[in-house]
């Protein structure tokens, strides 16, 4: 199994009754996680132009 599908994996992200997300990992953990595996649209788009 590849490390993001590891990572991905142990992310859990729910609404509880009252509409408010729960999770069991770090906001900036997960920030961290997009970082290092998600291209960033906005700075590619910017760049092109």
């Amino acid at each position: 199994m590849d490390k993001n599908k590891k990572n991905i994996d142990r992310i859990s992200i729910k609404l509880n009754e009252f509409g408010e997300l729960e999770r069991n990992i770090n906001i900036d953990d997960i920030n961290a996680f997009l970082n290092e595996t998600v291209e960033d649209r906005k700075i590619n788009t910017s760049e092109e132009e």
